[in-house]
């Protein structure tokens, strides 16, 4: 569900659900605030914050179980559709962070490129995604469209 109220996008994902083995419910709930035309530009500057809750608790099944993401979009509104993204996603139990950063420029009407980085930083061993903390990477994709 999203609400617009201005220039604020108010979010909520919610999940609750009953099977034979478990109940539990979960939710992503947040706010999206978009800069236009920043610094009398074409380029607009999308801000994020969303707050992720599993009540399964942290387990192989409930990784974002209390954890907080804050992001950022650089939007050039060029020819290219050139696009910077920022995120950050921390967990507030245990400070446990990931970051992840993403370029992505059209270079015609067939062609694209794209990066990629993903960071894991300060993991603690009792987080699910800890036996990924030597998984960092740098990734780069030439993409072609048919």
């Amino acid at each position: 569900m999203n609400y617009l109220l201005g220039d604020w996008i108010l979010k909520l994902e919610a999940i609750d659900r009953h099977s034979n083995f478990e109940r539990f419910y979960a939710f992503v709930t947040g706010v999206e605030y978009t800069f236009n035309g920043i610094y009398n530009t074409q380029m607009d500057l999308g801000t994020f914050l969303e707050y992720n809750f599993d009540s399964r608790g942290q387990g192989s099944a409930g990784v974002l179980q209390d954890d907080l993401f804050t992001g950022l979009r650089l939007a050039m509104n060029d020819e290219q559709s050139t696009e910077i993204k920022l995120g950050i996603m921390t967990d507030l139990n245990d400070a446990s962070r990931t970051t992840r950063v993403e370029l992505n420029r059209r270079l015609d009407d067939k062609w694209s490129i794209r990066f990629l980085g993903q960071g894991y930083h300060r993991m603690d061993s009792g987080n699910p995604i800890y036996l990924f903390k030597e998984d960092s990477f740098i990734q780069s994709s030439l993409v072609r469209y048919f």
